[in-house]
């Protein structure tokens, strides 16, 4: 048989040094895309220290990779390509993931296979960037050189277990070698405690940081570690310490159970409309001289209403169901994973559960009852009725599927009919990337040349949300629902069409303000902020007098605080005021009550 290489090469450690710079190479434009998706001018920065240490890393990491490769036996060397293929998947999966997420997309994620649908692959189709064929080339070309001539070689060549075992040590040592040296460079002084030994010291090690700046930092292998020992953490128990730490946070809350701020003698119906990515830029906007938004605009300049469009995001992974989560149970999301899908068999103290039995409650949305895990999560808040997809697809299909057309009309349908009191919560889904597609009946905003092609298709979905909006409010004014009610607009999240902010940024330079509107309350208040999403909770309980209530939650009352400043992450800020080093501490206190079980145990007993 004519070999491939000359006699005295060995085919295995030829393979291993390409399979090294293939993976080295797709973790490099992993971090580059990174890099440039945060801050387009990130190229302009990248220091040759930089571009050295990432390097390192990912040589380190290519190290622990190909150990099946020098450990297996030649008829089992096959299997390292199950390794590169997963390394791949997960290259391209977070090229997708980061643009719209701004973190890396959480290992549980890969197993959300009831996520899976329309909405998804249309998602990841606007997703695709030519970009992402770099990290497709390396592996698909190192294939194709294994396929014509390395395969049979590598499989004719042996090695005793003891050759084996000493190149597996070697390349251990080698990657010890570069951690330690790429810890000595990078975390010294002040950075000392955001090493990757740090991280773990912590048995619930809450990241300070994103997961991507974590990553780029330390590299794939010490971030697949540090995700590993953080979920097995969050099976212990709490230890002595975690446990001061929650008591001495939850002690120093504040106890008021007075409710001067709802109305007296009536119990109002609570309506919650959360609606899918609405920036406060669009707000006032005008396309050629002509409102976008006019029923938005009129409600957030109503002096009887409470308003802010200064509410920065607090989302993670999770995205809509981190939102909702926030908004039902004032408690933070997780950092690091997703609450609907860890927790959501978990029980919470909820804003339905503080209305009482007294009301009847629905939790409206355009999901399968799998997405998300959207069906147990609206049960673990509390509602007696779930509708979803299934229930409204003879509307959606009357509507040419406008989903918040329907999903307003199947909401004006119930406040008509069920005796009040109720709470009702809709989740929009209407405004929903991508944007790339123009709509089916496009309006006099497509013919706009203002802004770009993304921009005015988002617009275009914003505005068809606002005449639906537009309808129900007055549908529910004229079977005089409207003056009994509570009805509450606000944001699951922003949405920055970073790609493509096409004038945008003049607006709105970061694009992450949210909107929150409350209607009918009794009171009007425009809020400058910035405020959190954490802090719609404790001010929906003051407007509906529910502050006899056991939980405040973890943010703080629009109605009593002057709240300006949020943590939007831990480490990351907008604003400054007294309260700031409590909202710190607010996300690991969080993260601890969520992961150890906390409430799910108290309601239990």
């Amino acid at each position: 048989m004519r070999r491939l290489l000359p006699q005295k090469w060995s085919p295995t450690a030829v393979f291993f040094a390409l399979a090294a710079v293939c993976m080295v190479a797709q973790f490099n434009t992993v971090d580059n895309f990174i890099g440039r998706n945060l801050n387009p001018h990130y190229y302009d920065t990248l220091s040759t220290a930089t571009i050295v240490i990432h390097t390192l890393n990912h040589i380190a990491d290519a190290l622990i990779l190909l150990l099946p490769l020098v450990l297996l036996p030649a008829r089992w060397k096959w299997a390292q390509w199950i390794v590169l293929w997963l390394t791949t998947l997960w290259c391209v999966a977070q090229m997708m993931y980061h643009p719209t997420y701004r973190d890396l997309m959480p290992f549980s994620s890969f197993l959300l296979v009831e996520n899976v649908g329309p909405m998804l692959w249309e998602s990841v189709r606007a997703a695709f960037r030519w970009m992402q064929l770099k990290v497709l080339l390396p592996p698909v070309s190192l294939w194709i050189v294994y396929q014509w001539g390395l395969k049979r070689e590598i499989a004719g060549e042996t090695a005793s277990r003891k050759r084996r075992l000493i190149g597996a040590a070697a390349m251990l040592l080698g990657f010890a070698a570069i951690r330690t040296g790429v810890d000595t460079y990078y975390y010294s002084g002040e950075d000392e405690d955001k090493s990757f030994t740090a991280y773990l010291h912590d048995n619930y090690g809450i990241v300070w940081t994103r997961m991507s700046l974590y990553y780029r930092v330390n590299g794939f292998i010490p971030y697949t570690t540090y995700c590993a020992v953080t979920s097995l953490a969050d099976l212990r128990p709490l230890n002595q310490r975690k446990k001061e730490e929650i008591a001495l946070f939850l002690a120093s809350q504040d106890t008021y159970s007075d409710n001067p701020y709802s109305p007296q003698g009536e119990r109002k119906n609570l309506i919650l409309i959360v609606v899918e990515s609405l920036n406060s830029w669009v707000i006032d906007l005008k396309i050629d001289g002509r409102e976008v938004t006019p029923t938005l605009n009129r409600l957030a300049a109503d002096s009887t209403a409470i308003v802010t469009t200064h509410m920065k995001a607090q989302v993670k992974n999770g995205r809509s169901s981190d939102g909702i989560f926030m908004y039902h149970t004032g408690l933070l999301p997780l950092t690091s994973s997703t609450v609907a899908m860890r927790y959501g068999n978990d029980r919470f103290p909820s804003l339905v559960e503080a209305l009482g039995s007294a009301y009847r409650s629905l939790y409206l949305c355009c999901d399968e009852p799998g997405v998300w895990n959207v069906s147990n999560m609206a049960r673990g808040y509390g509602y007696e009725e779930f509708k979803c997809r299934d229930q409204i697809i003879a509307k959606l299909d009357k509507n040419n599927y406008n989903h918040d057309k329907t999903l307003l009309e199947e909401a004006g349908d119930y406040a008509t009919h069920t005796r009040r009191p109720f709470a009702l919560m809709v989740a929009t889904v209407g405004m929903h990337q991508p944007y790339e597609k123009a709509p089916t009946a496009p309006t006099w905003i497509s013919q706009s040349s203002q802004y770009t092609l993304h921009v005015r298709n988002y617009l275009e979905k914003t505005a068809a949300f606002d005449t639906a909006l537009n309808d129900f409010l007055n549908r529910l004014e004229q079977e005089h629902i409207l003056e009994h009610s509570v009805v509450v607009i606000m944001s699951d999240h922003n949405e920055l069409i970073d790609d493509d902010p096409g004038g945008r940024e003049a607006i709105d330079p970061q694009g992450d303000d949210c909107v929150f509107i409350a209607l009918g309350s009794g009171h009007g208040k425009h809020i400058a902020g910035p405020v959190g999403q954490i802090d719609i909770y404790p001010t929906l309980l003051d407007l509906m007098g529910l502050n006899a209530y056991r939980w405040k939650g973890m943010g703080y009352s629009l109605m009593r605080n002057d709240v300006t400043s949020v943590v939007t992450v831990p480490g990351e800020h907008y604003g400054a005021s007294p309260l700031l080093k409590r909202q710190q501490e607010a996300w690991r206190v969080s993260e601890l009550l969520i992961t150890s079980h906390y409430f799910h145990k108290q309601i239990d007993k």
